[in-house]
């Protein structure tokens, strides 16, 4: 019995190779993104496929068996560039390019090139396969996105420049304020001292009227005139230097506001709330307020200039109301990152007409009960500021105002169920 032979490998069916190449040629001339072609050794141009006639501009006709240099611009001739793209793909095995190439109308595209030697199996160099991809459109967008760079690198240092500057300048206004509230400490003490003085001197010519030697017509027109013009020019004199006073102690908070270190620690807003409307209890009371805290969140930033905060704009807030009504504020906290913090409440408003300067110095937020010397709104917002945050209001006229702030991101969120 003949013992069968081991089974061999099947020889592919005759003609399969010949299948195959025609395959590969078909895929190769059918696609239509990519230039793809082959160069005979001397660089001379021997296939065509149709992603090269539609990226080039010429049809197979047209090309075949002119060298490949015909798509490249006359600086690259002249630097012998297509040789040397041929001579390294040669000798390193690959070649890889990107630069302008010039298409049959004379127009330019951006081209990424790869070249690569094709050798028989003995190494003899047989020609050169080349596929080239039009990048034209990419480049632009590079040049686009280089260019805004650029252009927002420039914004950017002008934006920073400007900010030092402003920076610079705001420096020098709280120094400015700083050294004229000095300076005009001393006249006021002196004013605060004439007017002292005139009070005794009208008190010493109050006994000498009494005096029952003077004649009973001039007593009389005397003391009609001391205590009448006199007493009254008095009263407005220590009006105008308690209200001078008062501008310059609220400058000097407004330089300091800007020129105090402050120190970032967590601080419990309910606590700071609590605080504040501790030592403006009687304001309270006399304004008839309701006041409602909602449960508030830990942040980080400085304790004395957060009550600040709140003590100006609850003060503004229980000037606001409407005697025909019984006022409220509420002070609420979103649960956001960072959480937003509002004292909302039900006032006369703002009038329209001060939306716009309402944040200014010497601007007063309720002109019908003007009070203060129009520097606490500044001073909230320099403080939101100098936190990393912000301050915004909305109001209605006979409806109410509710200012908002960020000061920047809570380390303790306000319990559950809380109010937003």
């Amino acid at each position: 019995m003949v013992n069968p032979s081991p089974a061999s490998p099947e020889a592919p069916p005759p003609g399969t190779a010949q299948l195959d190449a025609d395959i590969f040629r078909l895929l190769v001339e059918s696609v239509a993104d990519y230039a793809i072609f082959v160069l005979d050794p001397q660089g001379r141009i021997a296939s065509w496929n149709a992603g090269a006639a539609r990226i080039k501009g010429y049809q197979a006709g047209e090309i075949l068996g002119r060298h490949f240099s015909t798509f490249y611009t006359p600086d690259a001739i002249a630097r012998d560039w297509p040789a040397h793209e041929l001579r390294e793909a040669a000798r390193v095995g690959r070649f890889e390019d990107e630069g302008w190439r010039v298409r049959k109308d004379g127009s330019q595209f951006w081209a990424n090139v790869i070249i690569t030697p094709l050798r028989a199996p003995d190494g003899t160099l047989r020609g050169f396969a080349k596929v080239t991809r039009d990048l034209t459109q990419r480049k632009a967008n590079e040049e686009r996105i280089s260019s805004l760079t650029r252009e927002l690198q420039q914004r950017v240092g002008d934006l920073a420049s400007a900010n030092s500057e402003l920076k610079q300048r705001n420096l020098e206004n709280e120094s400015f304020v700083y050294s004229v509230s000095h300076d005009l400490r001393s006249p006021l003490v002196n004013l605060q001292g004439f007017s002292q003085e005139l009070t005794f001197t009208s008190e010493s010519l109050q006994k000498l009227l009494s005096s029952a030697e003077l004649p009973a017509p001039v007593r009389d027109e005397a003391l009609a005139l001391l205590n009448g013009e006199m007493q009254e020019s008095i009263g407005f004199i220590r009006n105008a230097v308690k209200h001078l006073g008062s501008i310059i102690d609220g400058l000097l908070r407004l330089s300091r506001v800007g020129r105090v270190e402050y120190e970032a620690v967590p601080v419990d807003l309910n606590a700071v709330v609590a605080d504040i409307l501790g030592a403006m209890h009687t304001s309270i009371v006399e304004a008839s307020a309701e006041i409602r805290p909602s449960p508030l969140p830990v942040i980080l930033g400085d304790r004395n200039a957060i009550g600040q905060v709140f003590a100006n704009l609850i003060g503004n807030a229980l000037k606001s109301f409407d005697a025909e009504r019984a006022g409220t504020i509420d002070i609420t906290a979103s649960t956001t990152q960072p959480p937003v913090i509002s004292v909302r409440d039900n006032g006369v408003g703002i009038p329209a007409a001060y939306h716009s300067k309402i944040f200014q110095v010497f601007q007063h937020v309720h002109t019908a009960r003007r009070s203060g010397e129009g520097l606490g709104l500044a001073i909230v917002r320099r403080i939101v500021e100098r936190h990393g945050g912000r301050i915004w209001f909305e109001s209605r006229a006979g409806k109410g105002t509710t200012f908002s702030f960020e000061l920047g991101p809570s380390v303790a969120m306000p319990p559950a169920g809380g109010r937003r």
